[in-house]
């Protein structure tokens, strides 16, 4: 297990995984339009399987907001 900061908020995951799956995990709906940074580092939709999350990551999930 590794500990994981998401949003502010500590999580423990299962060592080797990925950002795809700590969302599955999370409950986000992953068609979604999500913004996902590790270690406030942008990580592309397209690279969150190959996208491993190591102890102590902090993860920002953002969730677009329209309007002006």
């Amino acid at each position: 297990m590794i500990k994981v900061s998401i949003n502010n908020s500590i999580t423990a995951l299962e060592s080797d995984t990925s950002v795809l799956n700590a969302l599955k995990i999370l409950g986000y709906e992953t068609t979604a339009m999500l913004g996902v940074a590790v270690n406030q580092i942008f990580v592309p939709k397209d690279q969150w399987a190959s996208t491993c999350l190591q102890e102590n990551d902090q993860i920002d999930i953002l969730n677009p907001i329209s309007g002006g």
